[in-house]
């Protein structure tokens, strides 16, 4: 079983097949030439912290970085820390922190660098900044726990919370970035973060407030519940959205009063979706505020609240259902797997919204006549013979899938005067159409539509072939029962009359 040195091994042999190449141009770093200016060069050139796909090796510029760690001394990687690009800053801070943990003091200055960085790993993204990344990194060497082979010596471990509580209090620091410090410390010893913790509670800064909400498994319960309340009302909407996904997070009793809460009164978006998402997750809530989620002007909240509302087929679910499917396509809710979920378990509600869906127009309906032929499908099987003019209606329906869900629909309802309808749509150049509609004349046993099956079924693609072939084999079988029939009926009556 391999762990993970054979392919060390393999990156190094064609690493050293590179540098054996490269070795051919001298070093020279006033004119940018060498194997070490040309990893530099590779690596500052782009722009994103580039990880291979786990699996696969390593992307070109990890290689690119590891040649240059191989290549250049310490002193020469540590000036490289004032390079004007962020993504070699980005990797030497990794390097530094975990291979040269005696220079972490010439880390410090990067916690000042607030520009962005993108981080890909596979086909996995997410930024951050360069200040950020070092407070992270800092952050796992500062941790207490890990396992006993990644566990960071002492002097090592307090040096790193040493530059967290600096960069924590440096008012010269950005404060995402101090933000950033305050959580890695939380993180790492949460016990010794928490006067760090109080202090950023006690400020205004929204980052710094959000970076205390790590913190608060550390303070008392009644004092913990009481802080996380009063920053549900804060006047930051990020503020109150961390602070409410806390309350989630650290089990508070009155969860439930503040989703619902908030989902009525919180003016921004962002913590009505929280909200919402978690209300929807518990077995007891109010159904009036999950009413009034079911229109709330956000689609994502309404994608929830509709959720909830036809899972437990409430009375008046269908109604929300139906408002919300009227609206414009572009703020609609309901879509397509939701619909089919109601249908698939046969509610109260799902019938209703079914009957609804099928008296629209296909052609008025827009990109909802997926909703119509799926209602249709569901007229069909479930027998509802009450939507029998609106099935009818849809045989003429200008929307191929439409018309043969119909025909289909039709034939499931026992409407015998469809028949000339259907054995019409055999002939319609959609597929679809003469699958639904050979499949309608099966069901309801039309064995007089024989030959025109038959007639139709030469040349037609597979899809609407095998349905043909199908209700034909049907059709013979069922002419065959009714003509023994009629035969032995004869015979009773001349035994009869002799």
């Amino acid at each position: 079983m391999s762990d993970g040195r054979d392919d060390d091994i393999e990156d190094d042999i064609e690493d050293d097949i590179e540098d054996d190449v490269e070795d051919e141009e001298p070093e020279d770093p006033e004119m940018g030439r060498g194997p070490i200016a040309r990893r530099v060069r590779l690596v500052a050139q782009s722009r994103e912290l580039m990880r291979g796909p786990h699996g696969y090796g390593l992307s070109q510029v990890e290689r690119a970085f590891r040649g240059l760690t191989r290549r250049a001394d310490a002193e020469t990687l540590l000036a490289l820390l004032g390079h004007q690009s962020a993504v070699l800053r980005g990797y030497l801070i990794g390097h530094v922190a975990t291979e040269m943990p005696s220079a972490l003091e010439q880390l410090y200055p990067l916690f000042h660098d607030d520009r962005e960085l993108v981080s890909i790993h596979g086909c996995m993204g997410f930024g951050g900044r360069v200040g950020v990344r070092l407070a992270e990194q800092l952050g796992s060497l500062a941790s207490r726990s890990g396992e006993p082979c990644r566990i960071t010596p002492p002097a090592i471990r307090r040096r790193a919370w040493s530059m967290l509580d600096r960069g924590a209090h440096d008012l010269a620091v950005p404060i995402a970035v101090r933000a950033a410090c305050v959580e890695a410390m939380a993180g790492a010893d949460l016990r010794a973060a928490m006067p760090v913790v109080r202090e950023c509670l006690a400020s205004r800064e929204a980052p710094l407030l959000i970076a205390a909400l790590s913190g608060m498994k550390g303070l008392p319960p009644l004092e913990r519940a009481e802080t996380v309340r009063a920053l549900r009302d804060h006047p930051e909407r990020d503020v109150r959205a961390e602070a409410l996904m806390a309350t989630e997070r650290l089990a508070l009793p009155d969860l439930q009063a503040a989703c619902e809460h908030i989902v009525v009164r919180d003016p921004d978006v962002w913590p009505r979706r929280l909200a919402i998402s978690y209300l929807a997750r518990m077995p007891v809530r109010s159904m009036a505020v999950v009413q009034a989620a079911a229109r709330d002007p956000d689609r994502h909240v309404r994608e929830s609240a509709l959720r909830v509302l036809t899972a437990e087929d409430l009375s008046g679910s269908a109604s929300f259902v139906c408002e919300d499917i009227s609206r414009p396509d572009e703020t609609r809710a309901i879509h397509s797997s939701m619909l089919d979920t109601m249908f698939a378990t046969q509610t109260v509600a799902g019938t209703e919204v079914a009957r609804y869906l099928v008296h629209l127009d296909a052609e008025q309906a827009g990109p909802r006549w997926t909703f119509v032929r799926d209602a249709l499908a569901y007229v069909g099987e479930q027998g509802l013979t009450e939507c029998l003019d609106d099935v009818r209606r849809h045989l003429t329906s200008g929307e191929e899938r439409v018309q043969g869900a119909a025909a289909r629909a039709a034939g499931q309802l026992g409407d015998r005067a469809a028949i000339a309808t259907m054995e019409a749509l055999l002939g319609s150049a959609d597929c679809y159409v003469q699958k639904g509609a050979a499949e309608g004349l099966a069901a309801l046993n039309a064995f007089g539509s024989l030959e025109r099956l038959r007639a139709v079924l030469p040349g037609t693609v597979p899809t609407a072939g095998m349905a043909i072939e199908a209700a034909i084999q049907h059709l013979e079988v069922v002419r065959a029962r009714h003509l023994a029939t009629e035969v032995g009926a004869t015979h009773r009556v001349d035994e009869v009359d002799g």
